[in-house]
């Protein structure tokens, strides 16, 4: 999956609403990330991919279930068939 991915896009939108919802800033959830801001825009961006164990450190930060904001998003993983790799 990469970042241009529409899944992933949601996956980015759900982490700013959630933050949003907290009423933090981005500099404000940088800080309870011990990141700089620029880490936050860039992720929120998605111009720096997210790994799973930042995103559990994030969700830790916001005070958000890690497995109830993904949740959301499994129909729209499902929904994209993996592409098979041509055998030569």
């Amino acid at each position: 999956m990469s970042i241009y991915d529409t899944a992933y896009r949601r996956f980015l939108a759900e982490l700013r609403l959630a933050r949003q919802a907290m009423g933090l800033s981005q500099e404000e959830l940088a800080i309870r990330l011990d990141k700089h801001q620029t880490f936050v825009s860039k992720v929120e961006k998605g111009q720096r991919y997210l790994d799973v164990l930042e995103f559990i450190r994030w969700t830790s930060a916001l005070d958000v279930d890690p497995v109830q904001l993904v949740s959301a998003l499994r129909d729209d993983v499902l929904a994209r068939k993996p592409r098979r790799k041509s055998s030569d």
